[in-house]
């Protein structure tokens, strides 16, 4: 799995033939970008598959929605409140995952710095 930003992957190995997938129009199987083999264009996966979306059911778009609203600096209500994001279950555990991947980018640009790496 390739990824730019850690969230979505841009290609992957086909988990059925082994050969490369690549983001693709959207096909029967899919309501978004999905990923189809080069060697079996039969072969396709959601685009969420492997990231942090894959087990969530609102769209792409809500869930961006809600992290931009949290990186602006509303408080966790008000950002579900915008984003339309159940407050009490999704938007606090949404929250601290969030808190993580901003924690773990974070260190990883600073050890970066220090070790010489831009």
């Amino acid at each position: 799995m390739v990824c730019k930003n850690g969230l979505i992957a841009f290609a992957l190995e086909c988990p059925t033939c082994g050969g490369q997938m690549k983001l693709s129009p959207p096909g029967p199987k899919a309501n978004g970008l999905s990923f189809r083999c080069k060697t079996n264009r039969t072969h396709e996966v959601a685009s969420r598959k492997f990231s942090f979306f894959e087990n969530l059911k609102p769209t792409i778009q809500d869930i961006m929605d809600f992290v931009k609203s949290y990186m602006e600096g509303h408080t966790l209500f008000m950002t579900s409140k915008l984003s339309g994001v159940n407050y009490k279950s999704t938007a606090v555990n949404w929250g601290s995952f969030i808190r993580e991947l901003f924690k773990e980018h974070f260190t990883r640009s600073i050890r970066q710095k220090v070790l010489g790496r831009n």
